[in-house]
């Protein structure tokens, strides 16, 4: 609760750019076209110090987001103190520069079938009806679901059949 009251007077310097707040986390997401501003947006370090906050660069990562099947002719060189990265996870979701989804699907599909097992052998241990149905819910069906909105149109169709499938089955 403290880091979002802090942070309700950070903003971005130019209107065309994001700035994405959750928790304890922010992302600043900048157009290519507007990459000659990165430096006036990294005003971040100063609005922490500040706020008697400090910006941890061991968190703060630098992705270019292109798309797979278009070259890049320039990219910015890298920023100084922040990794420039080819993968990342916000907020328990992990897409990569090209916004592939697969790693996270990857993810998804190993966690289903850990839990999976888990209610299979609850179930094997007299764990049945509502009950059963209940702990399915609160552990498989979260999973799966938890933030489905923000991937799922990026995936394709064969891996949205492969994800309601059995977790057993390699996709």
């Amino acid at each position: 609760m403290c880091y979002i009251f802090n942070c309700s007077d950070l903003h971005t310097v130019h209107s065309s750019n994001l700035l994405v707040k959750y928790t304890d986390d922010t992302y600043l997401i900048i157009p290519a076209t507007n990459s000659s501003l990165i430096p006036d947006e990294l005003n971040i370090n100063q609005w922490a110090s500040a706020s008697n906050l400090k910006l941890n660069p061991n968190k703060s990562y630098e992705m270019i987001i292109y798309h797979s099947s278009k070259k890049i002719t320039s990219v910015p060189p890298p920023l100084e103190k922040i990794t420039r990265t080819h993968e990342l996870t916000a907020l328990g979701v992990s897409f990569n520069s090209t916004l592939s989804f697969s790693q996270h699907r990857q993810n998804l599909t190993a966690k289903a079938a850990t839990s999976l097992y888990a209610l299979k052998t609850l179930k094997a241990h007299g764990l049945q009806g509502r009950a059963l149905w209940n702990v399915t819910h609160a552990t498989l069906v979260s999973q799966i679901t938890y933030a489905s909105p923000s991937w799922r149109g990026f995936i394709k169709a064969e891996k949205i059949v492969c994800l309601t499938r059995s977790p057993r089955l390699t996709c």
